[in-house]
């Protein structure tokens, strides 16, 4: 439900902002006391709760959820809505703002939704009070408001999404990096504890990048690192994921994969690098390490297991793959 514009705020800020606006939202309580409007009082008062306890919440957790967000949304629209309704043009100013806090707690999509819902409530409302000129105002100044906040939300959007993709994607080989992998491995051991399910690592690593790069040039190396990372998903699933985690290094996350099937793959793979587009003379071949989460693994704890089996199949010659017993 969050946009990613609005997740990108550190989660103590927007903690602190929600108590900010409660603080300044009790001036408007304080009035609404003194002129004994009880109807405001309470909303006004509503209002002010959501946010300490939304706040408050977010504070503790360092995170926001579907419930904070929902919270705010109902809670802020309403509260504009009774107050249009109870003062009239005194109040409709703050439609304007609402309609763009709408677009900042929510997806392009749904944000037009609900502010295409909230715009025609509020033009409802003013119908009982505003001349027929001045709704026709309040309708166009309104769906301006809607349409360039909801094409600037869907550009944001897509630039996020295309920054998302850089900064998890390595630019030589085109498949997924470190950055991404970290994500991934916690979601993989997360699912697998969850569901009683297997879940194994494959580490690649090239035998002869360096002497590559000394003999035949860095041009030659890059495509060794390539080839290595076509003929690896030559053998993937769907469901499997590549990342190059460094120089001359992949890893394959292979989900819902005994240890023993994550070996075959391994092999399978080890054995296809002769096939290797490269110039004449050019070896390449791979060490691959291979390790099933354990009930006691973390991620480190894994990551190491599979790095050790890796470093027995390179002191055995390379070119072959080892396994990483579970304890």
């Amino acid at each position: 439900m969050l946009s990613s514009a609005f997740t990108r705020f550190p989660p103590l800020a927007i903690a602190r902002l929600c108590l900010l606006v409660a603080l300044g939202l009790m001036l408007f309580e304080w009035m609404h006391w003194q002129t004994r409007n009880w109807l405001m009082f309470s909303a006004v008062g509503g209002m002010i709760l959501v946010l300490i306890g939304c706040g408050v919440w977010i504070h503790r957790h360092r995170e926001l959820n579907h419930g904070v967000i929902l919270s705010l949304l109902l809670g802020g629209n309403a509260t504009i809505l009774l107050a249009i309704m109870d003062a009239g043009a005194e109040t409709l100013i703050w439609a304007y703002p609402m309609v763009a806090v709408n677009f900042a707690l929510l997806r392009a999509h749904q944000g037009i939704i609900i502010n295409g819902v909230f715009t025609l409530l509020v033009i409802g409302l003013s119908v009982s009070w505003a001349s027929p000129i001045e709704v026709l105002r309040i309708s166009l100044t309104l769906m301006i408001l809607l349409i360039f906040l909801h094409l600037y939300s869907l550009q944001t959007a897509h630039q996020q999404q295309l920054l998302n993709q850089i900064a998890c994607t390595d630019p030589l080989t085109g498949v997924s990096n470190r950055f991404a992998m970290e994500d991934e491995l916690k979601s993989a051991i997360d699912h697998s504890r969850r569901y009683q399910t297997p879940v194994s690592l494959v580490l690649l690593d090239m035998d002869r990048l360096k002497q590559i790069n000394d003999e035949f040039g860095h041009k030659v190396g890059d495509r060794a690192i390539c080839e290595t990372a076509r003929l690896a998903q030559t053998r993937l699933r769907r469901t499997d994921r590549l990342f190059r985690i460094g120089g001359d290094e992949f890893l394959i996350l292979a989900v819902s994969t005994p240890q023993d099937q994550a070996l075959v793959l391994a092999r399978d793979i080890c054995a296809l690098m002769p096939q290797a587009l490269l110039p004449e003379g050019v070896p390449l071949s791979l060490s691959c390490g291979v390790a099933q989460l354990s009930a006691t693994d973390q991620m480190d704890s894994w990551m190491i297991r599979t790095d050790q089996a890796m470093y027995q199949a390179k002191q055995a010659g390379g070119c072959q793959a080892r396994l990483s017993e579970l304890s």
